[in-house]
C-alpha cells in the first residue's frame, strides 16, 4: 500500500504542478500528500477494525473524515473554532499535511511572495491564520508519521484482541 501510495502521489503532483501552478518544492508535495494519505488510510483500517462489517464501516467513516475538513482550516479558520474544540486538531493528519503544504507554497522565501509588500503580506496572513509555524516542517512530516504508525499498531491490536475472542 505504502509503495503505490507514493506513487500516486508523484502523479498526482506531477499532472496537477503545473495547472495550479505550485511554486513550492515538488518534493515537498509530494511528501505532504503522501503523509495525508498513509495517515488517513491507518486511520480507515483502524476503523474498519474495530468495527463489525462493511456497512457499519461505511456508515461511520464520515465521523472520521468530517471532522478532518473542519478542523484542518481549510473552510474554517482555525482561530475561530471555539477554544474548548481546538485540541481536535492536533489528532487530524489533514491539518499536518495542509500544513506542509502551504508553508512550502507560502513561505517568505518563495518568489510568488516577494512581488511586492501586499504579496509578502498575504503569504504570511495565510500562515498565520492556520497557526503554522514556518521551521516545523519536520515536525509536521513526524506527526504525520507518528499517526501512521500509531494508528497501525492499534488497528493491530485491536484487531488481535477480537482473533482471541473469536477463537
Amino acid at each position: 500500500e505504502v509503495p503505490i501510495l507514493f506513487l500516486q502521489s508523484i502523479v498526482e503532483f506531477t499532472l496537477v504542478r503545473n495547472m495550479i501552478q505550485f511554486q513550492g518544492d515538488f518534493i515537498v508535495l509530494v511528501l505532504g500528500a503522501f503523509g495525508t494519505g498513509v495517515a488517513s488510510s491507518s486511520l480507515a483500517v483502524l476503523l474498519g477494525c474495530v468495527v463489525g462489517d462493511v456497512k457499519q464501516a461505511t456508515e461511520m467513516a464520515p465521523l472520521l473524515f468530517v471532522p478532518q475538513i473542519l478542523f484542518a482550516g481549510f473552510f474554517i479558520r482555525t482561530n475561530l473554532i471555539p477554544v474548548y474544540l481546538r485540541w481536535a486538531q492536533y489528532l487530524c493528519s489533514l491539518k499536518y499535511g495542509l500544513n506542509i503544504v502551504l508553508m512550502n507554497e507560502f513561505a517568505a522565501s518563495q518568489e510568488s511572495c516577494n512581488e511586492s509588500e501586499d504579496a509578502a503580506r498575504n503569504c504570511a496572513k495565510i500562515l498565520d491564520d492556520n497557526n503554522i509555524v514556518t521551521g516545523d516542517l519536520w515536525v509536521y512530516i513526524a506527526i504525520l508519521g507518528a499517526l501512521f504508525v500509531g494508528l497501525r499498531i492499534i488497528a493491530m491490536s485491536v484487531l488481535a484482541k477480537k482473533a482471541v475472542k473469536f477463537y
